[in-house]
């Protein structure tokens, strides 16, 4: 294949009018790339058309072809540029300055110089820069000649060491030997370089192998239709070293490659309901898996996978495996949706024939018993199902209502247990009230009664998979190991419980007087279902309708019938009294069963506390997060001084006064919630939760200050809402090519960063924030300067921020990381958090609240130093906001109703 030299584009800093990245031509011929090989096959194939045309051969070689007598601008203008920088070849310039003063027409051989020399791409517009013309390589042959001779000169003794060491006995590196009549000589080695100028002619022909148009315009499309592309700078012989830096250009074209395998991996789940292509997707998908393990090995350690160095030869070489392969896996996976829309659409087909069998067996069961044959008793209740599954939403016309009346058939069959009544004081309406609670210890035996299948899946898990949980925190010293009753039980059969308390608005959102709603639910640690089915409700309690203080406290009270029935989840037996001590009533079913087994052996231990820090202040009674002697509920931090909480370095002092369970409960200051009376139970369980210190926290602060210092001090579109918009095509974009799972809807507005009173801060749920992490790092470093130090830092703390999202992700479905895993996700937290510090001292001396500390941060810690035993993925509220989203918009409904 010819080589040629390319010229890149690279986009400019700064987005264009339309919104899109300004394309800035750079001077400078880099080396071949793939794409450079797609022109070289469309060259080559052009040539083996034009191999016996003498007209096309007059041409290239511009031979003074009436097609060259008019100077091309583009080329010319592109010609001037090179020159201007430097960047055209040396031979090139020679052939244009001193042999066109030697022809009958300098100015007619200038223009066939420049027109010969670039090709343009009628696709992209884009200018090659084409010496392998025969114009060219004679004059590259002509244009110097290097060569070197390797000899010996020898001397005798005494003229050596006159001639060259200036009669010093002293004579270096030399050797001796003698000639044939005996006379001793002495030599040294020494090359002789020169350059040899001149004219020269020659016929040269090389055999080639050209590729054809077809094998071009595959090639082509095949990174067309990926979005691939490869920028990259460099030359013939580039390598890199292992753990050095790769090109921004290479790199990003791996990050490319490797979102594509992501999204490809996570399509592939899609269509497996169909067996027809289950087996080809399955190994594709382990396909897809390896080189995305592969290029990220390339991206961690900058070397290839056989742990050869980077090159751009073994690059080009298998990112060209892995586009074909790429396309593979989308064409396959293009098949397997489609035979899966087909098989629904046939199944559609089917529920039609099934309905007029429906009505056949009921003609048939009719005959039956008017010829006085009773079908069995099974035949008709099957029947009778079928009748009834069939009729559901009038036999399918309504959609709408397949859902309630399906429900409205089989709750009637559904075990669930009942809920506990008790008499508590409200204050608004004042009095005492019936209030129902969905018992914790009530619902686990129920579920393993009546839904074993579901209790297994969703709770209890195997007796592997326990045994390992409670191995774990052993062998990793969790903080309420230490002493805990489980040490002295059977844990085979103990199932780690977390319980979660969260406020939510269910009136008046956004406004002054809204009205709130606490919630509290409990999950197994171990299961592995979705949310909706692993999260389970206990009660809920309605703002400003409870009596705060006293005897009847309403909160109070119904968080001791939670720890009386957390209590008896612990025991593994029904409870011999109620929640205030008493005896159950004679002939209850409660006094029936008192002190037999909940759960064939089954128990749960309450091992998470999980909640916001306005939840653990208000409803747990745990230190307030604003208090400077102590913020924290974890350890014994402090607002300033040696122990203070803003120390976020590896070794800060506050990490030696974290809690110990017997230290706690004998400390005077500790809460007193009931919930702490259940056994093992301390401030040692407390769970930072990772939404709100990081997502509504850390990032939210983090990603304001970096809008805001973008639009305000870093971009020069125009005013700041300008600035803004530019911002907000490139996320756009962005979203688009990376098919960005969570996105904004929109950011046209500076207060959507900027505040009345306080530091940047970037509104938004948490899921949009978890996703916009690598957003603003591709729109940040688009934007900043790498000469400033400052600009570094906000680089640095953006990289550590999606390193730790990314950490996460790999290892989702982990109920706890593995240690290398944790390491690393504790040193980028230390290190974006450090970050964080320095630059919030930095704009604070220069009047600005950019990068603003709180003690999210400090909690943000917490979460990842306990990643060894708790993956912070297992404990996030914002897992359980899906199942409390439906129980709002209950108690949103009839809220009027005084329902609470």
């Amino acid at each position: 294949m010819k080589k040629s030299k390319k010229i890149f584009i690279k986009k400019n800093s700064k987005p264009g009018k339309s919104g899109g990245p300004v394309i800035k031509k750079k001077p400078g011929a880099g080396p071949t790339t793939l794409k450079d090989a797609v022109e070289g096959i469309k060259k080559s194939s052009m040539d083996k058309d034009n191999m016996w045309d003498d007209q096309s051969a007059e041409e290239d070689n511009g031979a003074g072809s009436s097609t060259d007598s008019k100077r091309d601008k583009g080329k010319a203008e592109k010609f001037t540029k090179m020159r201007l920088a430097g960047s055209l070849p040396p031979y090139v310039v020679d052939l244009y300055d001193n042999a066109a003063n030697q022809k009958e027409s300098p100015r007619q051989f200038r223009t066939e110089i420049i027109n010969t020399l670039f090709k343009r791409n009628p696709k992209t517009g884009r200018y090659s820069l084409i010496d392998d013309q025969p114009l060219f390589t004679e004059a590259k042959r002509v244009w110097e000649k290097k060569f070197g001779t390797d000899g010996k000169e020898s001397y005798t003794k005494l003229v050596m060491r006159g001639l060259f060491f200036g009669n010093s006995e002293s004579a270096g590196e030399v050797t001796e030997f003698k000639s044939k009549d005996g006379t001793c000589f002495y030599s040294f080695r020494k090359m002789t370089a020169g350059v040899e100028t001149g004219q020269e002619s020659s016929l040269g022909y090389t055999k080639q192998a050209k590729g054809t148009q077809q094998q071009a315009d595959m090639l082509e499309a095949m990174f067309d239709k990926l979005d691939w592309s490869m920028p990259y700078k460099g030359t013939d012989g580039l390598v890199v070293e292992p753990g050095k830096k790769l090109p921004k250009p290479m790199a990003a074209f791996l990050e490319k490659a490797v979102a594509t395998q992501i999204r490809l991996g996570g399509e592939t789940m899609l269509p497996q309901e169909s067996s027809d292509v289950y087996d080809k997707l399955k190994k594709a998908y382990v396909e897809s898996q390896k080189m995305l393990g592969e290029c990220r090995h390339i991206l961690a350690w900058k070397e290839m996978p056989d742990s050869q160095p980077v090159s751009k030869d073994n690059f080009d070489k298998f990112m060209t495996f892995v586009a074909k392969q790429t396309l593979a896996h989308h064409e396959l996976l293009a098949n397997g949706k489609a035979v899966v829309k087909e098989e629904r659409k046939d199944s559609e087909v089917v529920f039609g024939k099934d309905y007029e069998q429906l009505e056949l067996m009921q003609d048939i069961h009719s005959t039956l018993q008017e010829h006085g044959e009773e079908p069995t008793s099974s035949t008709s209740q099957c029947l009778r199902d079928i009748t009834q599954l069939a009729s559901i939403g009038s036999y399918g016309k309504f959609s709408n209502k397949c859902y309630s009346d399906l429900m409205r058939r089989v709750e009637p069959n559904i075990a669930v247990a009942e809920t506990y009544k008790t008499k508590l004081h409200f204050a608004n309406p004042a009095g005492e009230h019936t209030q129902e609670v969905l018992l914790p210890h009530e619902l686990f035996a129920s579920m393993f009664e009546h839904e074993n299948e579901a209790f297994f899946r969703n709770v209890a898990s195997d007796e592997g998979t326990r045994t390992k949980f409670w191995d774990r925190m052993r062998s990793h010293s969790h903080p309420a190991w230490e002493n805990h009753p489980l040490l002295h039980r059977n844990i085979k059969k103990a199932i780690p419980i977390s319980v979660h308390g969260d406020e939510v608005p269910i009136a008046g959102i956004g406004k002054q007087w809204s009205k709130k709603l606490v919630n509290v639910s409990w999950a197994s640690l171990l299961g592995k279902t979705e949310t909706k089915s692993t999260q389970f409700w206990s009660m809920g309690l309605v703002e400003k309708t409870d009596v705060k203080n006293g005897p009847y406290a309403t909160m109070r009270n119904l968080w001791k019938i939670l720890a009386w029935s957390f209590t008896a989840l612990w025991s593994g037996l029904w409870p011999l009294t109620d929640h205030k001590g008493n005896r159950f009533p004679e002939g209850s079913i409660q006094l029936e069963r008192a002190g037999t087994p909940l759960a064939g052996g089954f128990f749960g231990v309450v091992w998470s506390l999980i909640g916001d820090l306005d939840y653990f202040t208000q409803f747990l009674q745990l230190p307030n997060y604003n208090n400077k002697s102590m913020p924290c509920s974890m350890c014994r931090t402090t607002l300033s001084g040696l122990t203070t909480w803003s120390n976020f370095q590896v070794g800060a002092a506050w990490r030696g006064t974290m809690w110990r369970p017997d230290a706690w409960h004998a400390w005077a200051g500790r809460s007193r919630n009931p919930i702490f009376s259940i056994p093992g139970v301390s401030a040692c369980n407390i769970c930072a939760d990772y939404m709100h210190c990081k997502f509504l926290g850390t990032d939210a602060v983090q990603f304001g200050s970096v809008m805001s210092f973008l639009v305000f001090e870093v971009m020069n579109e125009g005013s700041p809402e300008d600035n803004l918009a530019a911002c907000w095509r490139f996320i756009r974009e962005y979203y688009r090519m990376h098919q960005t799972a969570v996105r904004f809807r929109s950011m046209s507005r500076l207060t959507m960063f900027v505040r009345k009173t306080g530091g940047p801060k970037l509104r938004g749920k948490a899921g949009e924030l978890r996703y916009f992490g690598e957003v603003l790092l591709a729109l940040w470093t688009t934007y900043c300067s790498n000469e400033l130090e400052l600009h570094k830092k906000i680089t640095l703390l953006l990289k550590s921020n999606v390193f730790m999202e990314r950490k996460l992700t790999e290892t989702k479905g982990q109920t706890s990381m593995e240690d290398e895993d944790a390491d690393e996700l504790n040193q980028a937290c230390s290190d974006m958090l450090v970050l964080q510090s320095d630059l919030a001292r930095h704009f604070a001396e220069h009047g600005k609240l950019y990068f603003t500390l709180t003690s999210k941060a400090h909690q943000l810690q917490h979460a990842c130093l306990l990643a060894s035993v708790l993956n912070p993925r297992t404990v996030p509220c914002r897992q359980t906001s899906i199942i409390i989203t439906s129980i709002v918009t209950f108690f949103k409904h009839n809220y009027n109703k005084n329902v609470c």
